[in-house]
């Protein structure tokens, strides 16, 4: 099996803010896996990103198929390609009859093949990635697959930026904050604030102190500094989100996203991204999609945390989501290890009077 270097994370989250950097990472992932084509793009939008090689010529791209393959994606696409790349054999057979119109069409360019995952930020865009395969190089196999998903996480991370900065490049810090839309600041050593948007001022403006401009989270404070330190020295690090609470004891979890190479040029001075989602006590639970993109949360987590968070014990939710006891614990603690927390109760209180400040998502169907 090929070797993705680590160091591909740094470059994905350059591709977040800079999207003429997917084509590389895209063909970096491609040469990894043995494929043919690789590929990105926003479902019924027309904003696409390809590899230099491809199988399917520009006019006949997935991005401008029909709405009937677009609504399919959207409502009926298989579950498993919401937590993971997926193999395209293990979705083939349910594909609907009214669909095989683009399946000759991908065969008629001797497509064979592909690996993709779905990832649908609250934004309302649903991004999906993919690789192909030439018929002559036969299908993917379950190895390749766990090649990609070890970096499933970060691909979700950089694919919700990109789908809420609409696959667009900005040039400035403050053009990218407003575009986002969520309460955000960009923040540098000693954690030095270096800009905040609007919605982060309004809410969170506590959160800083006077003449050092700092951004000031008490005891949370060296574990901020840690990840910072982690940032700026390159290593191969993952972003983490951590819960606390504000100046007025207001339960909050930040979102850490380093500022990586290129993106640089954007954030001039600052090393991190900081995203907070804040607690509104009205008693309901984030939204799966928000916990598989801020949390790299796969599907079955996400909705194991929010059954844990309606109330459920771990055995009633690993009933209702039709698991078993042992694969419920092993979820959990893959949750507890991706949210921080250490205890059942520590993530139930972080999440469960949880609501997402971000702007309202536009609905997209019941998928």
């Amino acid at each position: 099996m090929s070797y993705i270097d680590p160091a591909l994370r740094a470059q994905l989250y350059e591709a977040a803010f800079i999207p003429e950097y997917w084509e590389n990472v895209l063909d970096e992932f491609r040469t990894a896996i043995a494929a043919d084509a690789g590929y990105l793009y926003s479902v019924g939008q027309q904003r696409a990103v390809h590899t230099k090689q491809r199988l399917l010529p520009a006019n006949e791209d997935r991005s401008l198929w029909g709405v009937d393959f677009h609504s399919w994606v959207r409502k009926s696409a298989p579950d498993a390609a919401y937590e993971r790349f997926t193999l395209g054999t293990e979705y083939a057979a349910e594909i609907p009859a009214y669909l095989n119109k683009y399946v000759e069409l991908s065969r008629r360019h001797s497509f064979g093949d592909d690996i993709a995952t779905i990832v649908a930020p609250p934004s309302g865009d649903m991004i999906v990635c993919g690789f192909d395969r030439h018929v002559r190089s036969g299908h993917f196999s379950e190895q390749e697959g766990d090649l990609l998903n070890h970096f499933y996480p970060d691909v979700v991370r950089s694919v919700f930026v990109s789908a809420r900065l609409r696959l667009q490049q900005y040039q400035s810090m403050v053009d990218v904050m407003e575009a986002l839309g969520a309460p955000c600041v960009a923040i540098g050593g000693r954690r030095r604030i270096q800009t905040m948007n609007k919605q982060f001022e309004t809410r969170f403006g506590n959160l800083f102190s006077g003449a050092w401009n700092q951004l000031n989270l008490g005891s949370a404070n060296e574990h901020l500094e840690a990840i910072l330190s982690k940032v700026e020295a390159d290593q191969d690090y993952a972003p983490g989100s951590f819960g606390l609470r504000d100046r007025q004891d207001a339960p909050i979890v930040l979102h850490c996203f380093p500022i990586r190479r290129a993106a640089h040029d954007i954030f001039t001075s600052a090393s991190c991204f900081v995203f907070i989602t804040e607690m509104n006590g009205n008693g309901i639970g984030p939204e799966p999609e928000l916990l598989k993109a801020l949390f790299g949360l796969t599907n079955k987590e996400a909705q194991l945390s929010s059954e844990l968070t309606a109330g459920y014990s771990l055995q009633q939710a690993a009933a209702n989501l039709d698991i078993t006891f042992g694969t419920a614990r092993a979820y959990l603690l893959r949750i507890f290890q991706k949210t921080g927390t250490a205890q059942q109760s520590q993530l139930v209180g972080l999440l469960s009077r949880t609501s997402p400040a971000f702007v309202k998502p536009t609905s997209m169907g019941d998928y």
